[in-house]
């Protein structure tokens, strides 16, 4: 890209890694191109059926609700099992294959890439889109190995689902402007949130007793649905301490630092302290 990366290493003190690059700016008479915000897309309708395999209920109500918005009926497993015996049962009986798989990486029973690969060698001719948080280069590539061409980044915005629906959908019209985006989006949150302290209250103490139990893939499961969650619902602080457990535990870093578990339980008891009035 034309640019110059350096490094400045002191032993003992650590290292400082920088880069330069230089870009052209663009008149934001370019192209449509304003004030250097990309042009939105118009909310699409479409017509099919999709099938949504996560085991987290809070990301299967938001994606659903998403997907309801724009038309489209859904069936919400909680694992990848569920999700290849849906495929299977639809094949069998001759039924018209779902148009779009939303899948998540880490589910419990089976798993994201394996029911992917199970899937793909059905040859129902089904997209299958990745739903995760895990969206680093080295991960995409890993899910393209296993049959899916394309992800959806969690948390993810409606214009984002839109751009994926419309890669492999086909729109009943060319969309309408929906004067209504920002209360919807008001509403969504609200949802997303109950769902949040209804579904999570118990989870950092479920975390503590897997590590207790020596079952490192599940507290991994379960730091990757706290921080997935509280992405979803722009809880930063939560979000980022659930992503360092996650990483140390993906790492088999046993026993996690105390501060880390602290800082994480600090910003999880805080969240769900703030959000248990909507239960009410």
């Amino acid at each position: 890209m034309g640019g110059n990366l350096s490094v400045e290493s002191s032993p003992g003190a650590g290292s400082t890694f920088s880069f330069e690059i230089t870009f052209e700016t663009r008149n934001s008479t370019d192209n449509g191109f304003d004030s250097g915000k990309a042009k939105i897309i118009e909310k699409p309708n479409f017509d099919g059926l999709i099938l949504v395999c996560d085991d987290n209920p809070m990301n299967q109500e938001v994606i659903c609700d998403h997907l309801a918005r724009v038309g489209l009926k859904t069936k919400a497993v909680e694992n990848g099992k569920i999700g290849l015996d849906a495929v299977q049962k639809r094949q069998k009986n001759g039924e018209k294959p779902f148009d779009l798989i939303f899948m998540d990486m880490f589910m419990p029973v089976m798993d994201g890439m394996e029911a992917s690969s199970k899937i793909m060698a059905l040859n129902t001719g089904t997209p299958i889109v990745a739903m995760t948080a895990n969206i680093m280069v080295s991960d995409l590539e890993n899910y393209k190995k296993h049959g899916i061409p394309d992800c959806l980044g969690k948390p993810f915005t409606a214009q984002e689902l839109w751009h994926i629906l419309l890669k492999y959908l086909s729109p009943l019209n060319p969309g309408t402007t929906d004067k209504k985006l920002a209360e919807d989006y008001d509403e969504v949150q609200i949802k997303m949130k109950t769902s949040f302290v209804k579904h999570n209250q118990t989870k950092y103490r479920e975390i503590c007793e897997a590590i207790e139990a020596g079952d490192i893939k599940l507290a991994h499961r379960l730091a990757h649905t706290i921080k997935g969650s509280s992405g979803l619902i722009g809880k930063t602080d939560l979000y980022n301490a659930a992503t360092q457990v996650e990483k140390l535990l993906k790492s088999g870093v046993i026993p996690i630092p105390e501060d880390k578990m602290q800082i994480l339980k600090t910003e999880f008891e805080s969240v769900i302290e703030e959000l248990k009035p909507l239960l009410d």
